[in-house]
């Protein structure tokens, strides 16, 4: 087997979305209320459907199970259709289209719905909190540390990849939290004992109808960064608010009306009868610029806005 083809394996094993959402892990995602939680999470399925990018990294397939506590089967069904995403496939564990009154342990959950390798969209994540046999209390670091030692310890044995979305903290104008991971709510415990955290809020926050969206990307092991998004108007998606710069010269024109097909430095070359240095120096550029994603070594394909 040829050498990036087994690297590219490697990368679809060790992630569910390239560098971002590290596999075998538990990550958070945080937000406040109605701002877009829900509607980020089935893109990121969309993306691993098709194959493409979610927040600018390559997603890969696998299967997903989603347990909800504050959705049941008609609101998912509701929000899909109006995003326009009613072909995903996954399975839906509702807690209120469920018959028992009892509520179970994100383990029960787990256990009785999950299959190795699975990624495991879990909203909220803090109403499943549990400190033995009681309801854990949020603010309460050892309570919270417990409870994500537990989880992640079933992460790892059935080598699940676990998303759990949190609401971020209610801050009064001018003394909001300066530090991205702060603003999850509840004890710092929440983020120093999971892997990534997303941390996704209104650009304006004193605007109650702003569409604009600041996306703070936390990994472990790569460098955070933060994404301008906004609400799409028609379907309400999540969107790149950047505003690429206008397309010119012939190979700009090439890679405008190109597909989704891979492609090299030396078919660029054959574009516009080009030198390989030229065509290199412009890759790079084009990889800076967003136009363009290295989807392995030496093997590039234009990037496609999720």
């Amino acid at each position: 087997m040829p050498d990036d083809v087994v690297s590219d394996l490697a990368r679809i094993e060790k992630f569910v979305v390239d560098g971002i959402l590290p596999s075998n892990l538990v990550h958070l995602l945080a937000a406040p209320v109605g701002i877009g939680k829900t509607t980020l999470i089935m893109q990121l399925l969309q993306a691993m459907k098709d194959g493409t990018f979610w927040l600018t990294k390559q997603a890969y397939q696998r299967r997903v199970v989603y347990i909800s506590a504050d959705r049941g089967k008609q609101e998912t069904d509701s929000t899909l259709e109006r995003l326009g995403l009613t072909g995903l496939d996954f399975k839906l564990v509702a807690l209120k289209d469920t018959k028992c009154t009892t509520i179970s342990t994100l383990e029960f959950y787990i256990d009785q719905n999950c299959l190795r390798g699975d990624l495991v969209i879990v909203e909220p994540l803090n109403f499943f909190l549990r400190d033995g046999n009681k309801t854990g209390d949020i603010n309460n670091f050892g309570h919270v540390s417990r409870f994500l030692l537990a989880i992640g310890k079933k992460a790892e044995e059935l080598q699940l990849t676990i998303l759990g979305s949190l609401h971020s903290s209610k801050a009064k104008q001018g003394s909001q939290y300066m530090v991205a991971r702060e603003k999850v709510i509840g004890s710092i415990a929440w983020t120093a004992f999971t892997a990534t955290t997303i941390v996704l809020e209104p650009s304006d926050p004193t605007v109650c109808d702003d569409p604009g969206r600041l996306i703070h990307v936390l990994p472990r092991d790569m460098r955070p960064f933060t994404l301008e998004y906004e609400v799409e108007t028609t379907r309400g998606l999540l969107l790149p608010k950047e505003k690429f710069k206008p397309l010119k010269n012939e190979l700009e024109l090439h890679l405008e009306a190109m597909d989704q097909s891979d492609f090299t430095a030396q078919d660029v070359e054959t574009w516009s009868n080009i030198s390989q240095s030229t065509a290199y120096r412009w890759l790079a550029q084009k990889k800076k610029d967003g136009y363009v994603q290295e989807v392995r070594h030496g093997v590039y394909r234009k990037a496609q806005i999720t």
